[in-house]
């Protein structure tokens, strides 16, 4: 888990494929300064334009798994292989990040129209209906897992669009095989595995996504240049939150395994529970 303390972005200029100039723009980070952060966004610039194949784009279905996250540090909850930081990511969430703190993300497919269901079943059916069949089979693959691991103890939440996982019995880094077989076994999100291999940490959006609490998107993305980019974040910070508290970013639902939570998860796990109002009845976002 790494952010960096400065970034800028930094352009190279050279020929192309067939010996047209091109110019090509990169952000680069740096722990030292803008300037070996912006040399930085220049030789990553280079690297790109060299290897860009127009016949092969990346196809990668996130931006970031590859590179170091640019996101501002909110705040610190803890130091240490427990500790974790909230940063805001590029749709203004707040997002928990953590070494050894282990969360996992399981995405549900997409529930069927109301619509659709009443003209399969009647008027009777809901949808919260068919979630929680999906939900269920989705949580009894979690109780399989933890049935042959005998020590291990989940708080499971539900999300949005699917469900999260959190274990609060051990500390374990991405890479451990235990790790890898738990996401495996349980179905957890392919894109999350491999950002979490990618960024060597766990993460774990804390508050709801901007457009499903009907919240303006956020007016620029971090770094912010000058006073006025400052001020405009902070304008939009407020009215953020305020739509914000009206939604719970995750419920919690049961909890799997023995009654342990580890001493060092403790100060996370009331941290996440406080700003996801996991245990409030409000609609999710």
């Amino acid at each position: 888990m790494h952010f960096p303390k400065f970034w800028a972005r930094g352009s190279w200029h050279g020929s192309g494929r067939e010996g047209r100039p091109v110019t090509r723009d990169a952000w680069g980070w740096s722990d030292v300064s803008v300037e070996e952060a912006r040399a930085a966004g220049a030789e990553r610039a280079r690297k790109q334009a060299e290897s860009f194949d127009p016949a092969h784009p990346p196809t990668q279905r996130y931006g970031y798994p590859d590179r170091l996250l640019r996101e501002p540090v909110l705040r610190e909850i803890a130091r240490g292989p427990s500790g974790a930081v909230v940063t805001r990511n590029g749709y203004g969430c707040e997002v928990l990040n953590t070494d050894q703190i282990v969360f996992v993300d399981v995405d549900l497919p997409p529930a069927p129209s109301r619509g659709f269901l009443q003209s399969l079943f009647g008027r009777g059916q809901a949808r919260d209906d068919i979630r929680t069949s999906a939900e269920a089979d989705r949580i009894a693959l979690l109780a399989a897992w933890q049935q042959s691991h005998a020590q291990a103890a989940f708080r499971v939440y539900r999300t949005a669009a699917g469900l999260r996982y959190l274990l609060t019995s051990s500390l374990h880094t991405p890479d451990a095989p235990l790790i890898d077989d738990l996401f495996a076994a349980t179905g957890a999100d392919p894109a999350y595995r491999l950002l979490c291999r990618q960024q060597k940490s766990y993460r774990a959006r804390l508050t709801p996504k901007h457009w499903r609490c009907r919240a303006a998107r956020p007016p620029h993305r971090f770094p912010y240049e000058g006073a006025r980019q400052i001020a405009d974040m902070e304008s939009w910070t407020a009215g953020y939150n305020q739509a914000a508290r009206r939604h719970a970013t995750c419920l919690f639902l049961v909890a799997i395994g023995p009654d342990s939570i580890a001493p060092e998860i403790k100060q996370v796990l009331a941290e996440h529970d406080r700003m996801t109002q996991a245990e409030s009845n409000l609609p999710l976002a």
